[in-house]
């Protein structure tokens, strides 16, 4: 004979459990069970979910990291304190037409917050898109900024700024600001998130220069022979996602310009792409796209010259963010 079990539901963990008791939390939407110890989500049996789970050890210290590559929700069936890192998506490099080269992309703002306190509930996490690389100089093929990240309420993270290029198109603001093309503004960072990118070439050598990483301002370019486009400036290191120390947010580094752009620049460290040199070859002018999942700035364009002057060359695009969460298990 088939019996009926009639699961009851409330938005928090019931009082006096048994082992095996089972109920349903219509605050996070899961069934958990209570495992004789805790109270634990059905399906994992563990009391956090969402996310890439990864244990790992420090100094004698067992932790557990859930790792959000894309936006999701976050699940715990009980209170804990967690630390939490927030990275937006990084800014895109700014393609070109003519010999200026493009301003590298700025990164994606970058935030911890230790200690937090959670309690039993979902929270949404979201993972900022990087912004696509500029194909050209029209008002259509400008570079993008990168889009915020977020975990629940804290204070997201701003989208990595676009490089700037030329006929006057600023880079954009942004976590850290884009790095300034020829004859255009370079982008302002975000207090506390990010940095400011570098300044361009004024004279003839017509460089780009680096996008704002999150822990240095990126490079300025360089009038000088064959100094080149500006760097992008370095990003940040944290261990939340496996105990190694991982770098995020660098800067995207600028393109060259003509007549003096046939030195590539590099990208900053945490992902940053390099920028591009000035050149005849299409393979060698576009610029780089950043590391996925770095929320990194994308290098900027190499200005075309010669046979392919005034030829659309485009800029890299931006990785997208990334959000860890973890805690001692």
């Amino acid at each position: 004979m088939q019996m009926d079990t009639i699961v009851q539901t409330h938005s928090s963990n019931p009082s006096g459990p048994s082992t095996g008791d089972v109920y349903y939390n219509n605050v996070i939407e899961a069934l958990l069970v209570y495992n004789g110890s805790a109270w634990v989500f059905t399906d994992t049996l563990l009391n956090a979910s969402g996310g890439e789970l990864l244990d790992y050890t420090i100094s004698g210290t067992n932790y557990r990291s859930h790792t959000f590559l894309t936006s999701g929700r976050f699940y715990l069936a009980a209170a804990k304190t967690v630390d939490i890192l927030v990275v937006a998506g990084g800014g895109g490099g700014r393609g070109t037409f003519q010999s200026p080269g493009g301003g590298g992309g700025g990164a994606g703002g970058y935030q911890t917050f230790a200690s937090q306190s959670l309690a039993i509930g979902a929270y949404q996490v979201i993972t900022g898109m990087g912004g696509a690389g500029g194909t050209g100089e029209s008002a259509t093929e400008q570079a993008l900024n990168g889009e915020n990240s977020q975990f629940g309420t804290l204070t997201a993270s701003v989208g990595g700024g676009s490089g700037g290029g030329y006929n006057g198109v600023d880079a954009g603001d942004g976590g850290s600001g884009g790095g300034e093309g020829h004859g255009a503004g370079n982008g302002l960072g975000t207090s506390g998130q990010g940095n400011n990118g570098g300044t361009a070439a004024t004279e003839s050598r017509q460089n780009g220069a680096g996008g704002g990483g999150a822990g240095a301002v990126g490079q300025n370019a360089s009038n000088a022979n064959n100094m080149g486009a500006g760097d992008g400036g370095d990003g940040l290191s944290n261990n939340y996602r496996n105990g190694v120390t991982l770098w995020y947010a660098g800067g995207g580094g600028g393109g060259g310009g003509y007549s003096g752009g046939n030195k590539s620049s590099r990208g900053g460290r945490g992902g940053g792409g390099n920028g591009s040199a000035g050149s005849s070859d299409y393979n060698i002018n576009d610029g780089k796209d950043a590391m996925p999942h770095t929320g990194a700035g994308g290098g900027g364009g190499g200005g075309p010259i010669q046979e392919i002057d005034q030829s659309d060359v485009r800029g890299g695009n931006g990785a997208a963010g990334i959000v860890i969460v973890r805690y001692v298990r």
